[in-house]
Order: C-alpha cells, then sequence, then structure tokens
C-alpha cells in the first residue's frame, strides 16, 4: 500500500516504513515464553515510529 503512492509526504512515508519494518523485525524474532529486553526494546521503538504518520493522519482529521 505504501509504495502506490509515491507522492506521499517524505516524513509520513519513512516513519510509516519504519514502523512496519519494526513490526516485521518482531515478529520474526518473537519466540514462545516471555519477551526478550530486545523484544521489548523493538515494540517501544515501533511505538515512537507509529507517532509520525499518526500525528500527520490526527492534523488531515483522519482518526482511527
Amino acid at each position: 500500500m505504501l509504495d502506490s503512492h509515491p507522492n506521499v509526504d517524505p516524513y509520513f512515508k519513512r516513519s510509516l516504513q519504519r514502523f512496519i519494518d519494526d513490526g516485521k523485525l518482531l515478529a520474526a524474532d518473537l519466540k514462545p515464553g516471555p519477551t526478550k529486553s530486545y523484544d521489548d526494546a523493538i515494540w517501544s521503538d515501533s511505538m515512537a515510529a507509529y507517532g509520525g504518520p499518526l500525528s500527520i493522519c490526527y492534523d488531515l482529521g483522519v482518526q482511527w
């Protein structure tokens, strides 16, 4: 979906791509049992990256 909109704001694209990549990294590394400290760090970093696209969408009136 992201690649189908090449003219999107560069900040939006970078921050959303970072959120997507962090999620893929986290999912690839998860194993049964308690999470590892680096898994928690990836999750926290991912949520910080999500703030970029979320703030842009809210500014445009798009909320979820």
